[in-house]
């Protein structure tokens, strides 16, 4: 039992942190709503991703630069 009262209290404690979190540029830090965009890299090649959704139901997408190119690490 005091197990699950210890995972509680983390549980809690992580998402009271989680919830002060700044907003970037990509959120609407005026209704408190995040956009629920992640990036990601692909360390092997450099190639950026975006991520949009959730963690396992949404959509990784390529992060392109103006001209339509995949963006590479290294090229920002």
């Amino acid at each position: 039992m005091s197990e699950l009262i210890t995972l509680v209290v983390i549980l809690v404690i992580v998402a009271l942190v989680a919830s002060f979190a700044d907003y970037d540029s990509t959120d609407d830090a005026v209704n408190k709503e995040r956009s629920g965009l992640s990036l990601f890299i692909d360390y092997g090649t450099g190639l950026h991703y975006i991520k949009a959704g959730g963690w396992f139901n949404g959509t990784l997408m390529p992060r392109l630069d103006a001209n339509g190119k995949h963006i590479r690490e290294g090229d920002l």
